[in-house]
């Protein structure tokens, strides 16, 4: 039942996300991204990964990723720099995550954004919060597609999981 949930998040998602392609077309800013990569947290486990940013207004946005185990939503505050909030949705428990954020210019043409933050399961309050960091990088390859690539890390005294991942991006 969840995961009939989770796939139908994700479709109403890049739906809109797909609706949105002929109006960003005629605006001079781009309405936001969409990516599709690989996950990878532990050798054996890779599975299939989908991001993306719908841009509000020109200092909120609405995130979203999927991967086999979550669907997670998020809002962004900010223009170069700010604060998020969101919520995981998965078969294992729900979390929030909340936490600040910046963006840089690497190069005229490569970007680079990072996340601090800390997260939490919301049905298991016992459950020691972790603290999050992200990086990613965009690196155009053609007119609006770019590759992006990064990293996540989450931990406290007790854990530490490192994941990265590796997409090809599409601006609309």
């Amino acid at each position: 039942m969840r995961r009939s949930v989770l796939l139908v998040a994700v479709l109403t998602i890049l739906a809109a996300s797909l609706a949105a392609l002929p109006a960003a077309a005629q605006a001079s800013q781009p309405a936001g991204w969409v990516a599709l990569g690989a996950w990878v947290e532990d050798a054996p486990k890779q599975q299939v990964w989908l991001t993306g940013e719908l841009y509000l207004t020109n200092v909120w946005s609405l995130g979203y990723e999927y991967q086999a185990d979550e669907v997670f939503l998020a809002g962004r505050y900010g223009d170069q720099r700010g604060f998020y909030g969101g919520f995981g949705f998965s078969d294992f428990s729900p979390r929030w995550e909340v936490g600040v954020w910046g963006s840089a210019k690497l190069s005229p043409t490569i970007s680079v954004a990072g996340w601090l933050g800390v997260t939490g399961q919301t049905d298991a309050p016992s459950t020691k919060a972790k603290f999050t960091a992200r990086a990613e990088a965009y690196i155009p390859v053609a007119d609006r597609f770019f590759v992006l690539v990064g990293v996540d890390d989450y931990f406290n005294e007790a854990e530490h999981e490192f994941a990265g991942r590796i997409g090809v991006g599409l601006r609309f």
